[in-house]
Protein backbone atom coordinates (compact mmCIF):
# COMPACT_ATOMS: atom_id res chain seq x y z
CA UNK A 1 0.00 0.00 0.00
CA UNK A 2 0.89 3.42 -0.73
CA UNK A 3 -0.63 6.62 0.53
CA UNK A 4 -1.41 9.21 -2.26
CA UNK A 5 -3.40 12.79 -0.95
CA UNK A 6 -3.78 10.78 2.36
CA UNK A 7 -5.44 8.06 0.76
CA UNK A 8 -4.62 3.90 1.01
CA UNK A 9 -3.72 2.96 -2.71
CA UNK A 10 -2.63 -0.34 -3.80
CA UNK A 11 0.14 -0.68 -6.52
CA UNK A 12 -1.69 -1.71 -8.92
CA UNK A 13 -3.97 1.35 -8.91
CA UNK A 14 -0.84 4.00 -9.16
CA UNK A 15 -0.32 4.59 -12.93
CA UNK A 16 -3.82 5.72 -12.81
CA UNK A 17 -4.43 7.64 -9.97
CA UNK A 18 -0.77 8.97 -10.62
CA UNK A 19 -2.40 10.39 -14.25
CA UNK A 20 -5.47 11.75 -12.54
CA UNK A 21 -3.10 13.75 -9.96
CA UNK A 22 -0.76 15.34 -12.21
CA UNK A 23 -4.07 16.19 -14.55
CA UNK A 24 -5.97 17.41 -11.58
CA UNK A 25 -8.72 15.29 -12.51
CA UNK A 26 -10.59 12.30 -11.04
CA UNK A 27 -13.29 10.19 -12.12
CA UNK A 28 -15.97 12.47 -10.32
CA UNK A 29 -15.16 15.46 -12.40
CA UNK A 30 -16.61 13.73 -15.05
CA UNK A 31 -20.03 12.72 -13.76
CA UNK A 32 -23.05 14.80 -13.84
CA UNK A 33 -24.35 15.93 -10.93
CA UNK A 34 -28.08 14.23 -10.64
CA UNK A 35 -30.97 15.71 -9.67
CA UNK A 36 -33.15 13.19 -7.09
CA UNK A 37 -35.67 15.25 -5.89
CA UNK A 38 -39.37 15.68 -8.22
CA UNK A 39 -40.05 16.41 -11.67
CA UNK A 40 -41.35 19.25 -12.30
CA UNK A 41 -44.50 19.73 -14.80
CA UNK A 42 -42.19 21.28 -17.42
CA UNK A 43 -39.16 18.40 -17.06
CA UNK A 44 -42.02 15.75 -17.97
CA UNK A 45 -43.73 17.71 -20.64
CA UNK A 46 -40.13 18.18 -22.59
CA UNK A 47 -39.31 14.52 -21.84
CA UNK A 48 -42.34 13.80 -23.25
CA UNK A 49 -41.35 15.76 -26.61
CA UNK A 50 -37.75 14.47 -26.28
CA UNK A 51 -39.26 10.59 -26.46
CA UNK A 52 -41.28 11.02 -28.87
CA UNK A 53 -38.75 12.45 -31.32
CA UNK A 54 -35.86 10.23 -29.76
CA UNK A 55 -37.38 6.94 -29.32
CA UNK A 56 -35.74 5.06 -26.96
CA UNK A 57 -32.87 6.92 -27.30
CA UNK A 58 -31.91 7.87 -23.44
CA UNK A 59 -28.42 9.02 -23.95
CA UNK A 60 -29.38 11.42 -26.31
CA UNK A 61 -32.48 12.48 -24.28
CA UNK A 62 -30.56 12.87 -20.91
CA UNK A 63 -28.45 15.28 -22.82
CA UNK A 64 -31.03 17.90 -22.70
CA UNK A 65 -31.26 17.52 -19.21
CA UNK A 66 -28.45 19.17 -17.58
CA UNK A 67 -29.19 17.54 -13.94
CA UNK A 68 -30.96 14.52 -14.78
CA UNK A 69 -29.56 10.90 -15.73
CA UNK A 70 -30.26 8.12 -18.76
CA UNK A 71 -31.84 5.78 -16.35
CA UNK A 72 -34.00 8.65 -14.35
CA UNK A 73 -35.31 9.95 -18.28
CA UNK A 74 -35.74 5.98 -19.23
CA UNK A 75 -37.39 5.24 -15.75
CA UNK A 76 -39.58 8.35 -15.87
CA UNK A 77 -41.00 7.68 -19.12
CA UNK A 78 -41.80 3.81 -18.90
CA UNK A 79 -43.12 4.32 -15.77
CA UNK A 80 -44.57 7.23 -15.10
CA UNK A 81 -45.36 9.53 -18.39
CA UNK A 82 -45.47 6.39 -21.53
CA UNK A 83 -49.20 7.07 -23.56
CA UNK A 84 -49.14 2.87 -23.04
CA UNK A 85 -49.66 3.11 -19.54
CA UNK A 86 -53.24 2.58 -17.92
CA UNK A 87 -53.51 4.53 -15.10
CA UNK A 88 -57.59 3.82 -14.42
CA UNK A 89 -59.63 1.25 -13.24
CA UNK A 90 -58.55 -2.64 -13.30
CA UNK A 91 -61.24 -4.81 -15.01
CA UNK A 92 -62.49 -8.31 -14.31
CA UNK A 93 -60.21 -9.47 -16.85
CA UNK A 94 -57.25 -8.07 -15.42
CA UNK A 95 -57.56 -9.11 -11.85
CA UNK A 96 -58.42 -12.27 -12.89
CA UNK A 97 -55.53 -12.55 -14.93
CA UNK A 98 -53.31 -11.41 -11.83
CA UNK A 99 -54.56 -13.71 -10.14
CA UNK A 100 -53.56 -16.52 -12.44
CA UNK A 101 -50.32 -15.36 -13.01
CA UNK A 102 -49.70 -15.05 -9.36
CA UNK A 103 -50.55 -18.93 -9.37
CA UNK A 104 -47.71 -19.49 -12.18
CA UNK A 105 -45.15 -17.39 -11.70
CA UNK A 106 -44.85 -16.55 -7.82
CA UNK A 107 -46.02 -13.39 -5.56
CA UNK A 108 -42.40 -12.18 -6.39
CA UNK A 109 -41.88 -11.67 -10.11
CA UNK A 110 -43.87 -8.60 -10.57
CA UNK A 111 -42.27 -7.56 -13.67
CA UNK A 112 -42.73 -10.79 -15.73
CA UNK A 113 -46.47 -10.77 -14.30
CA UNK A 114 -46.92 -7.22 -15.97
CA UNK A 115 -45.59 -8.37 -19.02
CA UNK A 116 -48.02 -10.14 -19.74
CA UNK A 117 -50.83 -7.35 -18.62
CA UNK A 118 -50.27 -4.76 -21.51
CA UNK A 119 -50.45 -1.51 -20.21
CA UNK A 120 -49.84 -1.96 -16.15
CA UNK A 121 -46.07 -2.28 -14.66
CA UNK A 122 -44.93 -4.35 -12.00
CA UNK A 123 -45.58 -1.74 -9.30
CA UNK A 124 -49.53 -1.84 -10.32
CA UNK A 125 -49.89 -5.79 -10.62
CA UNK A 126 -48.10 -6.10 -7.11
CA UNK A 127 -50.09 -3.37 -5.26
CA UNK A 128 -53.75 -4.13 -7.06
CA UNK A 129 -53.08 -8.24 -6.02
CA UNK A 130 -52.15 -7.48 -2.34
CA UNK A 131 -55.02 -5.00 -2.09
CA UNK A 132 -57.02 -7.75 -3.50
CA UNK A 133 -56.43 -10.37 -1.11
CA UNK A 134 -56.79 -8.26 1.86
CA UNK A 135 -59.94 -7.83 1.25
CA UNK A 136 -60.88 -11.41 -0.10
CA UNK A 137 -59.82 -12.29 3.46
Amino acid sequence: MVIVQNRRVSILNMDRISSQVSLGTSRKDHKKKVNRGRWTAEEDSRLKDLASEYGNDWKAICAFFPDRSEMQCATRWTKVLSPTLIKGQWTKDEDDRVVQLVKLYGAKRWTLIAKNLPGRIGKQCRERFVSRSSTVE
